[in-house]
């Protein structure tokens, strides 16, 4: 039995920051959010390519609680294309805070929408597998409360989206007590243990230990900062046979690309988003020119040394940094 996990799709994400206007400026009619559809196009193109038996989505499928209408629409569609060829299982993360049920659709059969904790059964052409389900939940005892609906049943595998004490961002370890969100292994006691945990929420690729179950996190399906250029992005490919094993598959999209000298324009490749940092005022219009002339476009707007980052933008910046939004 095979599946394929995805999460934080961010659907209809707009990268942050103005596109720059000149020589190097975004192609007009550019959309990052079209990047984000063909990422989980690609996606469930895999799913096919590997003749799964199921895909599950962890969480955070749109990028905001009330999508754009395309692109409410284009996931829709996508979704249920592929739920008629397998099930799919899709949960709701922080960032789909009013539920899926209000935006996709519930008219296919095998396009499982999960709002609330809920322990499902999918009977797949090679057997049964039975998911303990648990959307984000804000605080430890509304997680806590949730595995005791999704979990206590038992169940194979669970799919949550949430984070778990000793996951790691740039710059921090998330643990228990110290976000009011983050749950740990004693929230499990006296409740029977998933195989494996599925989850999403945080963005680099990593798995960690909780009382001995593996978490695993594939990764952000596409990046959302340019901070986050340097973890890989894809899925997991999962075999359910005499014991659980799992597999990452890269699926890059867009490069991201840092310039701050000359020497970094050798990463600038045709269709990248570049990001201008920290040069100097006599060297910005030279570089506009060469990441044009490599066909690199500019996102946000190009910083001089000294140049202030406004508190909003540090804001967003920190927010992004801390909790892999």
């Amino acid at each position: 039995m095979r599946l394929l996990h995805l999460t934080d799709t961010h659907l209809g994400a707009r990268f942050s920051g103005r596109p720059t206007t000149g020589v190097a400026a975004p192609p007009r009619g550019w959309s990052r959010a079209q990047d984000h559809q063909d990422a989980l196009d690609r996606a469930l193109a895999l799913a096919d390519e590997l003749d799964v038996d199921a895909v599950v989505h962890s969480g955070d499928v749109f990028d905001r609680s009330k999508p754009p209408w395309r692109w409410l629409k284009a996931a829709a569609e996508s979704l249920a294309r592929a739920a008629r060829e397998r099930p799919v299982v899709v949960l709701s993360g922080n960032h789909d805070r009013l539920g899926l049920t209000r935006t996709l659709p519930l008219h296919v059969p095998d396009l499982h929408i999960v709002d609330r904790p809920t322990n499902l059964t999918l009977r797949l052409r090679s057997g049964e597998v039975r998911l303990a389900c648990v959307p984000y939940r804000r605080n430890v005892p509304g997680f806590r409360h949730g595995l005791e609906q999704a979990l206590g049943p038992g169940a194979d595998l669970m799919v949550c989206h949430q984070a778990f004490d000793g996951v790691v961002v740039p710059g921090l370890t998330f643990r228990v007590g110290a976000q009011r969100d983050t749950v740990g292994a004693g929230d499990f006691d006296g409740l029977p243990r998933p195989d494996a945990i599925l989850c999403g929420h945080i963005h680099p690729r990593q798995v960690v230990p909780c009382g001995g179950v593996p978490v695993v996190h594939p990764g952000c399906l596409l990046h959302t900062a340019m901070r986050d250029r340097a973890f890989p992005e894809g899925v997991a490919v999962w075999e359910l046979e005499a014991r659980v094993r799992w597999r990452f598959v890269d699926l890059p999209g867009r490069p991201l690309v840092e310039v701050r000298s000359v020497e970094d324009l050798v990463a600038v490749t045709d269709g990248a988003m570049v990001a201008v940092r920290d040069v100097g005022a006599e060297l910005l219009p030279s570089l506009l020119d060469a990441i044009a002339e490599r066909g690199g476009f500019v996102v946000g707007q190009p910083r001089s040394t000294g140049t202030r980052v406004s508190s909003v933008a540090s804001a967003r910046d920190q927010q992004l940094s801390m909790f892999a939004l």
